[in-house]
C-alpha cells in the first residue's frame, strides 16, 4: 500500500515540475549581457576638470536617460559649471538646464541635447537581500563598463533609505544605473564606504526618491501602491497600540517604537512618522532621541518650500568617498 502511494505522490510531483503553471517555476531572469546589449547606449559619461595645486584632473562620472526628451539621472555632486557629457559613440552633448537637484540625496537631473532611449525604472520596495544586481558605469573612464553582484542589504543612513550591495565600483561609476534582476533600474550608485579595514561596502539611492514629475507613469503607481498597502497595515498597528489600556503602556510603546521605525525604515521621507517616534521617545523619557526626531520631522515638513542650491552643505556621512 505505502508503495503505491509512494509511486502516485512521484508521478504527481513529475507533473506538476513539467508544468509551465507549477508555481515554484523561476521567473525568466534578465542577464547581464541582455542588459548590456539592450541598455548601454542609454548611459552616458560626465566629465569635468578640477585643479588640485597647480595641476589640473580630470573626474569622471555617469548620468543615464530616465525619458525620451533628454532627460538624464545623475548624482549631484557631479554637476559643476564645467561638467560636459559624452554619449557611448563618443559624442559630445550640451547639457542645457539642472532641472532639479538635491544634494542631501545627492541626486540631480539635467537635460541634454539629444534624445536618448529611457532606461527602464523600478522602485526598490520589492528587490529583496541576495537578489543579483547589474551596474553599468564609466569607472576611472573606461566608458560603459558592467559590474555584478548582489544586494547586500537596506540601510536607513542620515535618515534616508539607501541601498548596499556587493558590485565593484570606482571613482566615475557615481550616478550609474542599478539594475535588478528584471532589467530595471532601481538605484543609482553613488559610492563606498571608506573606514578603516572596510571591504566592498558600496552605496546607491534608490530611484523612489525622484520627484514624481521625473518617474515613469508605471513606477509612480507602483510607488504609490507600495506605499498605500504598507502604510495602511502598519497604521492599523499603530492604531492599535495607541488604544492599548494604562497597565499596558509600557510594553504598547516598545512596540510602537518598533513599528515606527519600520515605518520610516520603509519610507524615509515621512516626516509625521518621525514625529510620532519622536513623541513615543518622549513618553519613553529618551528625551534626546526624541528632540532628534521631533526636529528631523519638523525640517522635512519644511523642506516642500526649501530652494536647494550648489552651495548647500550635505548631511552624508563622511565615510562615505563618492564617486
Amino acid at each position: 500500500m505505502y508503495k503505491n502511494t509512494y509511486k502516485i505522490l512521484l508521478l504527481v510531483l513529475t507533473f506538476l515540475v513539467g508544468s509551465s503553471n507549477f508555481v515554484l517555476k523561476a521567473s525568466a531572469v534578465v542577464s547581464p549581457k541582455n542588459i548590456y546589449s539592450n541598455y548601454s547606449d542609454s548611459v552616458l559619461m560626465i566629465s569635468n576638470e578640477s585643479s588640485k595645486g597647480d595641476d589640473l584632473v580630470l573626474n569622471f562620472g555617469t548620468a543615464f536617460s530616465i525619458n525620451d526628451s533628454g532627460l538624464l539621472l545623475t548624482s549631484a555632486h557631479l554637476i559643476r559649471k564645467n561638467s560636459s557629457v559624452t554619449d557611448s559613440y563618443g559624442n559630445k552633448l550640451t547639457i542645457l538646464a539642472v532641472e532639479w537637484i538635491d544634494e542631501e540625496a545627492d541626486l540631480a537631473v539635467i537635460k541634454v541635447n539629444k534624445k536618448v532611449q529611457a532606461l527602464p525604472l523600478a522602485t526598490s520596495y520589492n528587490t529583496q537581500i541576495g537578489e543579483t544586481l547589474t551596474i553599468i558605469s564609466n569607472p576611472s573612464g573606461f566608458q560603459n563598463t558592467l559590474t555584478q553582484g548582489v544586494l547586500s542589504s537596506k540601510r536607513n543612513r542620515d535618515n534616508m533609505q539607501v541601498l548596499q550591495y556587493s558590485a565593484p565600483i570606482s571613482p566615475g561609476s557615481s550616478g550609474g544605473p542599478i539594475f535588478n534582476e528584471d532589467g530595471q533600474v532601481i538605484g543609482v550608485v553613488q559610492g563606498i564606504y571608506t573606514a578603516a579595514n572596510s571591504q566592498n561596502l558600496n552605496f546607491g539611492i534608490p530611484v523612489e526618491l525622484l520627484p514624481s514629475k521625473f518617474l515613469q507613469p508605471a513606477i509612480q503607481s507602483k510607488q504609490l501602491a507600495s506605499k498605500q498597502s504598507s502604510g495602511s497595515e502598519q497604521m492599523a498597528k499603530v492604531s492599535f497600540y495607541l488604544n492599548q489600556s494604562e497597565s499596558t503602556a509600557e510594553d504598547s510603546n516598545y512596540q510602537l517604537l518598533k513599528l515606527l521605525s519600520q515605518m520610516i525604515d520603509q519610507e524615509p521621507e515621512d516626516p509625521f512618522a518621525y514625529l510620532m517616534r519622536g513623541m513615543v521617545k518622549q513618553k519613553m523619557n529618551d528625551y534626546f532621541g526624541a528632540l532628534n526626531d521631533l526636529k528631523h520631522g519638523q525640517k522635512m515638513l519644511e523642506k516642500d518650500v526649501q530652494i536647494f542650491s550648489f552651495s548647500q552643505s550635505s548631511g552624508r556621512s563622511k565615510a562615505i568617498q563618492l564617486f
